[in-house]
């Protein structure tokens, strides 16, 4: 079972249950002990209905990239123009050249970001 099967069942019984909004759930990972090379298992820990910190950081991310996730590998890609960097170095008074608009290309970059609600070190303030 993947984390998206999952994420829609918990969600369609809190639906049935009435709630409406943002939930947290929090999970624990661990092999399968009957299937070694099977998916592993997942035990609900915690759910919280609320918009977490966690959450909060991600959807931040989300609008400052404008990128896309999937939800099958978790990976993140944002969407850039080949060439843009020939085009960002041009002299104001020139004219674009529509053969350079043309020829650029979409293409993927993955971006990645790492968030810590907490951080705690004794001798910080000295730094």
């Amino acid at each position: 079972m993947n984390l998206v099967t999952l994420s829609r069942s918990i969600g369609d019984v809190l639906y049935e249950k009435g709630l409406i909004g943002h939930v947290t759930v929090d999970l624990v990972s661990f092999p399968n002990p009957t299937q070694a090379d099977s998916h592993p298992l997942f035990w609900a820990v915690d759910i919280s209905a609320q918009l977490s910190d966690n959450a909060t950081a991600c959807l931040f991310f989300d609008i400052l990239m404008e990128g896309k996730l999937d939800p099958e590998t978790g990976e993140y890609e944002i969407e850039t123009m080949e060439g843009e960097d020939d085009m960002a170095v041009s002299k104001p008074n020139d004219k674009l050249n529509i053969d350079n608009i043309v020829n650029m290309q979409n293409k993927r970059e993955p971006r990645n970001f790492m968030f810590c609600n907490f951080l705690h070190h004794p001798g910080l303030s000295t730094i």
